[in-house]
């Protein structure tokens, strides 16, 4: 038979301590999931924090290799134009020597005294051939970092970004009331899975492969300096 509840009812003592009990509960239900919100609400706004300030840190980061780079693209470029410079000067004077060989013997003081400035270019060709050298190698250093350091950084927002994502998913479950098996999550397509860990080997791989002299991803043919540095076909030429 079904439950007939009359006045005479409610207004007994034990319906209303039932009643009261119930009411009671239920508004320690509606505030304990009231806290947890304002706890999943705090842990939110702190990881959005943390992702602001890995944001600002690495757009820091790039700003001040770009200026390195700078720096030392203008410092490269004074280099090679005096290394080519002392090489037309070195040509040139090879080539009067040579005619100086085919005179007289009463030339040869000017003979020994382009023999002396030969040793002076030389010896400014190597003095500039190591500072090129010291510079390639703080190039491709500094861009191996900064390239690591970019890497981790995106890491650390791909991990927070699923956090939070997580986060956003369990306020809002908590908001409806769902329960556990309306809360989980979607399956993973698995093929989706394998194109994103394709795509992220691909780009690292491409971040080793990047030439320390124009900074593009090197083709081939691929050659390496005397460092065993990576350098591309392009500007192979152009390291002597």
């Amino acid at each position: 038979s079904n439950l007939v509840v009359t006045q005479k009812d409610v207004n007994t003592k034990q319906f209303k301590e039932i009643a009261g009990g119930v009411i009671k509960r239920a508004a320690n239900e509606f505030e304990k999931k009231m806290n947890e919100i304002k706890i999943l609400k705090t842990e939110k706004d702190t990881i959005e924090t943390n992702l602001t300030d890995l944001k600002t840190e690495l757009v820091d980061r790039r700003n001040k290799v770009k200026i390195v780079f700078a720096e030392k693209s203008g410092e490269m470029e004074a280099v090679l134009l005096n290394l080519r410079s002392f090489e037309s000067a070195k040509d040139e004077n090879m080539e009067q020597m040579r005619i100086i060989n085919e005179h007289l013997k009463m030339l040869e003081l000017k003979k020994q005294s382009l023999a002396e400035k030969q040793n002076k270019i030389d010896s400014r060709i190597k003095d500039s051939l190591v500072e090129k050298k010291k510079i390639q190698t703080f190039l491709y250093t500094e861009n191996k970092k900064a390239n690591q350091h970019e890497a981790d950084v995106n890491n650390q927002i791909e991990a927070l970004a699923i956090n939070m994502r997580k986060i956003d998913e369990r306020i809002a479950n908590v908001k409806h009331f769902n329960t556990p098996e309306e809360a989980a999550p979607p399956k993973v397509n698995p093929n989706s899975m394998m194109m994103q860990f394709l795509e992220n080997t691909i780009q690292s791989k491409e971040k080793q492969l990047e030439c320390p002299v124009c900074f593009n991803v090197a083709k081939a043919p691929i050659f390496s300096c005397s460092e065993s540095h990576l350098v591309c076909g392009n500007c192979r030429p152009k390291l002597k």
